[in-house]
């Protein structure tokens, strides 16, 4: 500690030395003190009403796929494109185009026109009868004409 000191009292006679020293001292107590913690966010709203709408959607998908013939005991799961997106009213032209805003619940607002929820990147289906071509067959056309899907991005097994 008295060395410490000691040095204090060398850089004080040397003023620019001891801002740096100073900056330098306070950089690495910031660093010491703020620890790792915990660096996950928690979820938002926006990210939780997602979940819930893809694992919607995952249910109605796999209760359309129960009922094809020869199907059962069926998990699907759907990789969304992205996220969901909302579009907000605007006034002027292209250039000079402002928000609409309203007053809403929590103060002023945009005007929202629409959600466009996400599209799906790829699925996968794994079923009871799954292994059957002719089953196979059914539920990628099934998943492709539902969500404009190429065959690729479907993976169905038994």
């Amino acid at each position: 500690m008295k060395t410490i000191v000691s040095l204090f009292k060398k850089l004080r006679e040397k003023s620019g030395m001891m801002v740096i020293l100073l900056v330098g001292l306070v950089g690495v107590a910031l660093f010491l003190l703020g620890g790792e913690g915990d660096t996950e966010e928690a979820p938002t709203a926006d990210t939780e009403n997602m979940q819930e709408y893809i694992e919607n959607l995952e249910l109605r998908v796999g209760h359309m796929i129960s009922k094809i013939e020869g199907v059962s005991s069926v998990e699907v799961m759907l990789q969304p494109d992205g996220g969901e997106e909302n579009v907000y009213a605007r006034n002027g032209g292209e250039g000079s185009a402002q928000y609409v805003i309203i007053d809403g619940r929590n103060g002023d607002e945009a005007l929202l026109v629409k959600r466009v929820e996400p599209k799906i990147r790829g699925a996968a289906v794994i079923c009871r009868g799954g292994d059957d071509p002719s089953v196979q067959v059914k539920i990628v056309n099934l998943l492709c004409a539902l969500f404009n899907l190429q065959s690729n991005r479907v993976y169905v097994s038994g």
